[in-house]
């Protein structure tokens, strides 16, 4: 299939080296990388958050426009409508409280890994950056509150992101646990119809998964490999 293109994330895996019980070191690319130079943007940047809100789908076959939750924001509303109580509110209710909500990003910096593995980006005072997001050498990263890089999913400003496992910002598709996933163009994750390679592909509305072999909620079918057939 066209979309397993996993190669680059295990290439980035692989070049991930923990080193255990070593003083905190600073390197100036990242987690994994040594020797390379940090580029420093001051325009615009493509694949970031903070500035872009691209998106790759429509609304469906047959249509037109663009619907870039596939209806997700009109499905938490359903839901919180009945009231607190039930278990998808629950679920949103911890979600919320587990989320970002990041509104700058912050350019270039020094990477500089601690003892317990986990990296941290520091500015030009020395000073961990933190709460924000960081675009460092043409990739886009997740700090916390504390300055620690995040990794895995993570749910900023309402949206869903994959941060590989170097921290970097994933976009396009996304294989895990044998699910397969599609992140747009500025990292959130798509909901509904989404067209790519001139295919269209139906992802879940509630968790984001490309559906196989199944009717899409518009009666429509997809095949074993998630393609719409006409």
């Amino acid at each position: 299939m066209r979309k397993h293109k996993t190669g680059g994330l295990l290439a980035l895996a692989a070049a991930f080296t923990v080193w255990m019980g070593m003083e905190a070191a600073a390197y100036p690319y990242g987690p994994g990388f040594e020797g390379y130079d940090v580029n420093i943007y001051s325009d615009t940047t493509p694949n970031n958050p903070a500035y872009n809100n691209g998106w790759n789908g429509g609304v469906g076959p047959g249509y037109a426009g663009s619907n870039p939750m596939g209806s997700r924001e009109e499905l938490d509303e359903q839901i919180y409508s009945k009231g607190p109580g039930s278990e998808a509110a629950q679920r949103l209710l911890k979600e919320d409280a587990d989320s970002y909500y990041i509104h700058s990003t912050y350019r270039g910096g020094t990477w500089q890994k601690q003892e317990d593995g986990s990296w941290k980006l520091l500015k030009e005072d020395g000073q961990p950056v933190s709460s924000q997001w960081a675009y460092v050498d043409g990739k886009t990263y997740l700090l916390d509150m504390y300055g620690t890089m995040l990794t895995g999913f993570q749910k900023v400003n309402g949206n869903w992101y994959y941060m590989n496992s170097t921290g970097a910002m994933q976009t396009g598709w996304l294989l895990k646990e044998g699910r397969y996933y599609f992140l747009n163009t500025d990292g959130s994750m798509a909901y509904g119809w989404v067209n790519t390679q001139g295919s269209w592909y139906y992802f879940g509305v509630t968790d984001g998964v490309m559906l196989t072999n199944a009717y899409t909620p518009d009666g429509r079918y997809v095949n074993a490999e998630g393609i719409l057939i006409q």
